[in-house]
C-alpha cells in the first residue's frame, strides 16, 4: 500500500531522476513560450523525505534538452540532443561543475555506466561505448550499429539497448568489441526498458510512419508492455506482452465485456474478458474527435466526443447500440460544449464542459435533446449525481452542489473552494 510521504515543487519538468542513499538527481527542461529552452541539473536532500529541499543547481552548458542521466560516486553522466556527454562533478551540491565534455557520432537518448566505462543508446549511431576512466578526458572507444537505439541497461558484462521496434543484447567482457549476443522484435517503438532476474521489461508505442502504422489485428492502434527472456537459455524469446488503446481515455466493465475510450484516435473498443490472459478486442466503432468520456447504461453506450475542425471545437455526445458487441450501432447525436466528463442517470445525461453542466434527455435515444444548462465562470473536470443533486468539480479547485430535481432548471445550491486543481 504505497503511501504519499513527501513532495518538491519544481520550476520546470523533470526529464530524468536517479536516486543515490539520501540524494536524488534530476535534470530539468525549462519551458519557453511553448518550446523547450535549456535544462539544468537540481541535487535534492531526502534524508527526511517529510522535508525534501534542493540544496544544488547546475546549468547546463550549451543548452539542449537532456536526455539521459547516470550517477556514479561523485560524478553525474549527462546527454542530451546536442550529441554531446556532459560529466559533472556533483560531490559537493552547492559548487558542482562540468568536468568535461565529449562530442557523440549521435543523438545520446540514455546513459549507463559500469565501472569505468559508459554505455550509451545513440539513436541511428547504435551504442557507442565510453571510456571514462579519466573523467577530464573521456574518449570514444566503441561504437556498435543498431538501429535506433533509446534506451540502454546494463547488467554484468550484458548490455540491453531498445529502440525501434528492436532489443539487441551486447556481450561487453570486452568493452572495446563488443559483440551481439541475441536480438528480439518488439511490437512497437521500444522508448523505456527494465532488466531484472534475466527478463526485460519494454514499454513500446505505436509506430506512426506511413508504411508501418502500428495497428494490430483488430484494426487498432495500440501501446504495451512487451516482456522478452533475456536469461542464457532463452535470449530474445518474447514471453509475454500486453497492449492497450492507444491514449486510453476512460473505461466501463459489464460482465465479460470491457468499453474502452481510445481518446484522440476516436476509437471505442470493446474487449472481451472472459480469458485474461488472452483478451481480445471483439467489436470497435470510430468516431470523428477525441474520445474523452464514455458511460454504459444496458444496451446503450453514451460517449462524450470534442470534436475540432479548422479553427472552431465543440463537444458532441453520441448514443451508441452496443447490445451486439460485434456490430456497435450509433443511434443519436447532439452538440454541447467542449465535453470534459459524462454520467447518466434516469435516461438523462450529465455533462461537464469546458462552460457549464448541461442536462440532456435520452429518453429516445436516436433523439437525445436539451433539457437545461447552468453555467459556470471555471472550467469543469468532472461530474457526479446521487439523489437529487449533481456533483461537478473544477479545474479551478470548487466543487459545486447543483439541485437537479427541476432539469430543465438546475441550481446552484452549494459550493466548496480552495481545493486545488481537481480531476
Amino acid at each position: 500500500k504505497p503511501r504519499w510521504v513527501g513532495s518538491l515543487l519544481l520550476n520546470d519538468p523533470a526529464t530524468a531522476v536517479r536516486v543515490v542513499a539520501d540524494r536524488v538527481y534530476l535534470t530539468l527542461v525549462a519551458e519557453v513560450t511553448g518550446a523547450m529552452g535549456g535544462s539544468e541539473l537540481i541535487v535534492v536532500d531526502a534524508a527526511e523525505v517529510f522535508k525534501l529541499r534542493m540544496i544544488g543547481q547546475l546549468d547546463m552548458p550549451g543548452g539542449g534538452r537532456v536526455n539521459g542521466l547516470a550517477v556514479q560516486g561523485r560524478l553525474a553522466y549527462v546527454t542530451d540532443r546536442g550529441k554531446g556527454l556532459k560529466i559533472i562533478d556533483v560531490d559537493e551540491p552547492l559548487r558542482m561543475r562540468l568536468v568535461s565534455q565529449t562530442t557523440l557520432p549521435s543523438e545520446g537518448r540514455s546513459v549507463a555506466v559500469v565501472g569505468n566505462m559508459a554505455y550509451l543508446a545513440a539513436g541511428n549511431a547504435g551504442l557507442v561505448v565510453v571510456d571514462v576512466g579519466n573523467a577530464a578526458e573521456p574518449r570514444v572507444v566503441a561504437v556498435q550499429p543498431s538501429l535506433e537505439a533509446e534506451t540502454v541497461q546494463v547488467m554484468g558484462d550484458r548490455v540491453y539497448v531498445a529502440g525501434g521496434r528492436h532489443l539487441e543484447v551486447f556481450d561487453t567482457s570486452s568493452p572495446l568489441s563488443p559483440w551481439t549476443v541475441a536480438r528480439a522484435v518488439t511490437p512497437g517503438s521500444a522508448v523505456a526498458m527494465a532488466v531484472a532476474e534475466g527478463v526485460a521489461y519494454i514499454a513500446y508505442v505505436s509506430d506512426v510512419s506511413e508504411d508501418s502504422l502500428g495497428v494490430d489485428a483488430d484494426g487498432l492502434v495500440a501501446d504495451g508492455l512487451v516482456v522478452v527472456d533475456v536469461s542464457a537459455a532463452g535470449l530474445g524469446r518474447e514471453l509475454g506482452r500486453v497492449d492497450t488503446i492507444s491514449q486510453a481515455q476512460a473505461v466501463q466493465v459489464a460482465g465479460n465485456l470491457a468499453y474502452v475510450a481510445g481518446g484522440e484516435s476516436g476509437r471505442i473498443a470493446i474487449i472481451d474478458l472472459q480469458d485474461p490472459v488472452a483478451l481480445s478486442v471483439v467489436g470497435s466503432l470510430q468516431l470523428d474527435g477525441t474520445v474523452v468520456d464514455l458511460h454504459l447504461a444496458g444496451n446503450l453506450l453514451y460517449v462524450g466526443i470534442v470534436v475540432s475542425k479548422l479553427e472552431a471545437s465543440f463537444g458532441e455526445i453520441r448514443v451508441i447500440d452496443v447490445g451486439r458487441p460485434e456490430t456497435p450501432v450509433s443511434l443519436g447525436t447532439i452538440y454541447t460544449d467542449l465535453v470534459r466528463a459524462i454520467v447518466v442517470e434516469n435516461q438523462r445525461v450529465y455533462v461537464a464542459t469546458t462552460k457549464g453542466l448541461q442536462v440532456i434527455d435520452v429518453s429516445t435515444p436516436a433523439q437525445p435533446r436539451l433539457l437545461g444548462r447552468l453555467d459556470f465562470p471555471d472550467d469543469l473536470s468532472d461530474v457526479a449525481v446521487a439523489g437529487p443533486h449533481a456533483y461537478v468539480a473544477s479545474w479551478q479547485g470548487v466543487l459545486y452542489i447543483v439541485d437537479i430535481s427541476a432539469p430543465d432548471a438546475p441550481t446552484l445550491v452549494g459550493s466548496l473552494d480552495h481545493l486545488g486543481s481537481i480531476n
